[in-house]
């Protein structure tokens, strides 16, 4: 089938001991499309810089929008899609063209209003995850659109950013199998943890992701995790080959205004996702400093996450707190130039922490990168919370505690002191988060896989 069995490596610059001119060609699938600003598509597309958007397809699994100036080939299959295949028995998936975009609009708009896929959406608990990776099985992947898809592109290595899904890894294990294809995985979240619950459904959820993660991880030649702490876990657990890469950002060589800032005021922003009930943490300090009159604060949330009406109305009234819409990646910058404080939060309630214990935030290395003061709000044993701290790069909070977080905002009222956190996160930055050294080492590590002949 495809696949390339002889050696394959490409010259670029940045990437180490590449010599000959075939750049290979990396089939990415993923939950959600490469993004300038949605985190896991980021992440991607982070580690992917030295594949030329020609040499990138992607298939994808929700109804966002790509961006197609980072890669011109998708393949789109959602929820949508195997409910329609169950009712109407059409072929599922779909090519996304540029061209296409306005359709994929009103497409995306039309799967938001529909009142099956909203149950789909904010439905939780493994009893619907095991129903919905029944229907993904049933209904099956293996279509003619898909597979010509992927023919066409004829890739040399799948890249795969694993989920909490285990139709994924299903999909992944069918898509190497097939086209006899090298594996790079990228594993963002501890899905495969264990949770202290007697729920006898957890546990076969819990069982087949573990099961599914352990046969993938043997085809693998590197694993991507976010953190040292995952590395040791998983490495414990799978024997493979892990890699750490905190999310990487391009770092500019900048220079901190060691003169006096104004003291008479504080701007607070929050850019990134509310799931996974951060949005409580950000609550917690947005009642705090609702009653705080000692200084002048103003707390902004830029979030692409869905707001639903509960969440509102838990923010109702809060004057000095405001959501605003999601904005492109170059006005972000400018919103996090001009505020003060950085805020980072983890949610403290037991299930989400245990998703997030070893993952460090894609907005981490963009926060360190800026040379802004960061204020972080969780749990002490969630990795990035504690990466922070361990660090000293932030001002931390480690209990849901209002007058903590208020005695951390008295401190942060020094502008020298800001002036210091963020010094300090800048070098942390050049040391932990370049984009140019991960990506390098994942463009070698392709190249290294793709000099394997697969058999399957």
């Amino acid at each position: 089938m495809l696949g390339r069995s002889e050696s394959s490596s490409w010259e670029l610059d940045g990437v180490e001991n590449n010599t000959r001119s075939s750049i290979p060609k990396v089939l990415i699938l993923s939950h959600n499309p490469l993004s300038k600003n949605q985190s896991n598509g980021k992440t991607i597309y982070s580690m992917l810089k030295y594949i030329p958007k020609e040499n990138l397809a992607q298939v994808y699994l929700t109804t966002d929008i790509p961006d197609f100036e980072l890669c011109n080939n998708y393949f789109q299959i959602d929820d949508f899609d195997i409910l329609r295949k169950l009712i109407y028995r059409k072929e599922f998936g779909r090519i996304i063209k540029s061209k296409d975009i306005s359709e994929q609009i009103h497409f995306k708009e039309k799967v938001r209003n529909s009142l099956i896929l909203n149950i789909i959406r904010h439905t939780k608990g493994p009893l619907f995850n095991i129903f919905r990776d029944s229907l993904w099985m049933i209904i099956g992947y293996r279509e003619k659109l898909l597979r010509q898809f992927i023919m066409d592109f004829n890739p040399d290595i799948l890249f795969f950013q694993s989920s909490g899904n285990v139709f994924s890894f299903r999909i992944a294990q069918w898509i190497i199998r097939v086209f006899k294809l090298g594996l790079i995985m990228e594993t963002t979240d501890d899905y495969l943890g264990k949770k202290l619950t007697i729920n006898p459904l957890f546990w076969i959820l819990n069982n087949r992701l573990n099961a599914e993660y352990k046969m993938i991880s043997k085809r693998a030649s590197m694993i991507i995790v976010i953190s040292e702490e995952m590395k040791r876990e998983y490495s414990k657990k799978f024997h493979s080959n892990y890699y750490v890469a905190m999310n990487s950002v391009k770092i500019e060589n900048k220079l901190i205004n060691n003169k006096e800032e104004r003291c008479d005021s504080l701007r607070i922003l929050f850019s990134g996702n509310i799931e996974l009930n951060r949005w409580r943490t950000i609550l917690l300090l947005s009642k705090t400093i609702e009653k705080i009159d000692f200084i002048k604060i103003e707390l902004n949330i830029y979030t692409l996450s869905n707001i639903n009406r509960y969440v509102k109305s838990k923010f109702a009234g809060m004057k000095k707190t405001r959501f605003h819409k999601a904005v492109d990646a170059e006005q972000l910058i400018d919103i996090r130039n001009n505020s003060d404080i950085l805020l980072h939060v983890e949610s403290f309630d037991f299930r989400s922490r245990y998703i997030t214990k070893f993952s460090i935030s894609t907005k981490i290395s963009e926060y360190l990168a800026s040379g802004k003061a960061i204020l972080a709000i969780g749990p002490a044993d969630v990795e990035s919370i504690r990466y922070l701290k361990r660090e000293k790069v932030a001002e931390v909070v480690t209990h849901p505690n209002k007058k903590d977080i208020e005695n951390a905002i008295k401190r942060l009222m020094s502008a020298e002191y800001r002036i210091e956190l963020g010094q300090k996160g800048i070098v942390l930055a050049h040391k932990n988060h370049d984009i140019e050294r991960v990506a390098c080492d994942i463009a070698n590590a392709i190249n290294d896989a793709t000099s394997i002949h697969y058999e399957y």
